[in-house]
């Protein structure tokens, strides 16, 4: 692979804005239009080439994630309808294959492994089973490993939310913060983890990331295809009757 320079990726995402200061910690945040991230074709294109470029440039000693506004993929941006075939899925089930995986494999600290949240924090899936869609896209496996298997198919099966202080008694997340200290405190920690030597922190990353990687891949082997099969019944309604709805 050649070698990857900011220069090649920092503009070319519309949804993804990305900074990095002169200790290599790159700061991507995902927006929409500069207000809080919708979830749709684009940003899941883009997220997924983001880390196969930004994830293996050199300079980068570790990478945090973030969003802008006061959500984090809420909704989401229905589309072309003339999108939804059977091509068009396998396409996007192979591409969401990779939205899973490569993120576990960028080689450096990347500050999703380390879940800061602020005390107004919830976490919900209210885009697949409560709209109508198959859990399938590897949210199924997050959610049952993060919150127990029979609690984890509750919150998928009804959307229902869990608040920053029961994600944080359950292991779900690491830390909550102030929201104006947020920002700060993931870079913080970057800095932290990133300071060790770079094999080390390669692969511990690497190690800590085996067990991920291959409930991802179990996890989506089936269930992106399950995922689209079913969008193909339940979204034609879908388009048909939001067009009717503005047509009224």
């Amino acid at each position: 692979m050649a070698r990857v320079k900011l220069s090649d990726y920092q503009d070319r995402f519309r949804t993804i804005r990305i900074e990095r200061d002169d200790d290599g910690i790159l700061t991507a945040t995902l927006h929409s239009d500069g207000d809080s991230i919708c979830w749709g074709v684009r940003p899941h294109d883009e997220l997924t080439t983001f880390w196969e470029t930004a994830g293996h440039d050199r300079d980068t000693n570790a990478i945090v994630i973030t969003g802008t506004g006061d959500s984090f993929i809420n909704r989401m941006d229905d589309g072309d309808p003339n999108w939804i075939s059977a091509a068009a899925f396998a396409a996007m089930a192979r591409e969401a294959r990779r939205l899973c995986f490569n993120p576990l494999e960028v080689p450096v600290p990347v500050l999703a492994d380390v879940v800061l949240a602020t005390p107004d924090t919830f976490f919900a899936d209210l885009a697949h089973y409560p709209s109508g869609i198959v859990p399938g896209d590897g949210i199924q496996a997050v959610f049952m490993t993060l919150f127990g298997v029979n609690r984890g198919r509750y919150l998928l099966y009804t959307g229902e939310r869990v608040s920053a202080e029961d994600a944080l008694a359950c292991g779900a997340i690491a830390e909550i913060v102030p929201r104006n200290d947020l920002l700060s405190r993931a870079t913080e920690l970057a800095l932290r983890i990133a300071s060790k030597p770079k094999v080390t922190t390669m692969t511990t990353r690497m190690l800590l990331n085996a067990q991920l990687q291959q409930l991802m891949l179990d996890a989506t082997t089936t269930g992106a295809f399950a995922e689209g099969m079913a969008a193909m019944d339940h979204w034609p309604t879908v388009f048909a009757t939001n067009r009717q709805d503005e047509n009224s």
